[in-house]
């Protein structure tokens, strides 16, 4: 019998890759855009994935609420019209 080989996940790539630079991976967001892509629409882009990095690394290192937390903090922010409330002193 041969023994049980172990299985990488699927998502891991098979050798270890360096993080690509910011400039890699905002000239890679540009590429994969189409060739009439506005300014703004490029800048979208390359914000959209630093909120996902961000939001990841967050994440990562514990930086989160509950859902309840989440909803609690929404609800507190729609009855005051968006405003914080000051401190007084």
């Amino acid at each position: 019998m041969m023994p049980k080989r172990k299985r990488m996940p699927h998502n891991e790539p098979l050798m270890p890759q360096a993080k690509p630079t910011a400039k890699e991976m905002a000239l890679q967001v540009i590429r994969d855009q189409p060739a009439d892509s506005s300014v703004d629409e490029l800048l979208r882009e390359i914000l959209f994935l630093r909120m996902i990095e961000r939001g990841t690394a967050d994440s990562d290192a514990g930086r989160t609420i509950s859902h309840q937390e989440m909803k609690r903090r929404v609800d507190t922010w729609r009855k005051s019209g968006g405003r914080k409330k000051r401190k007084a002193g």
